[in-house]
């Protein structure tokens, strides 16, 4: 019994797991949840190794993947990447323009477990998610940035392109 336990631990540990880092939600449609996951393998993140899929809430909580339509706003862009670090950002953060200074998003893995980062006004805040409004013919309108402050607050920075 023994040996079988723990060729079923092995075997789990070595599995590759994903890990949620942040969810986007949009003003259309906002029980459905854009998530954000890393792959992470043997305590190392691996390629790909951010993954975005839907969450369908206003059906049955079914996963999809983004569109080809929705890919140039939110399929991840690798900038940076090692066993225990990767930078990326995605097309709807660009069409903030300067309004969104920092546009980059850290993953970093802790004991293990990845969390993403956004440095907003000098401060580093752990990311938990993202509110995007957006418009006709897939405009970002506006944006807020959820997160976590390293004293434990919530923060919120909210940001329009309205003028």
């Amino acid at each position: 019994m023994k040996s079988i336990l723990f060729s079923a631990l092995s075997l789990f540990s070595s599995l590759c797991l994903a890990d949620d880092i942040f969810v986007i939600k949009k003003t259309m449609n906002p029980k459905n949840e854009l998530h954000y996951e890393a792959l992470v393998k043997d305590c190392k993140l691996i390629k790909p190794t951010i993954k975005p899929y839907w969450v369908m809430g206003e059906e049955d909580g079914h996963h999809e993947d983004i569109t080809k339509m929705e890919q140039p706003f939110f399929h991840p862009r690798i900038t940076y990447i090692s066993d225990t670090e990767t930078d990326f950002s995605f097309g709807a953060m660009d069409k903030m323009g300067s309004r969104l200074p920092d546009k980059n998003i850290r993953v970093r893995l802790e004991d293990c477990k990845p969390k993403a980062y956004i440095e907003i006004k000098g401060q580093e805040l752990q990311l938990l998610e993202i509110n995007v409004k957006m418009g006709l013919l897939m405009s970002v309108k506006s944006m807020s940035v959820i997160g976590v402050a390293p004293n434990g607050t919530r923060v919120t920075h909210s940001y329009s392109n309205d003028r």
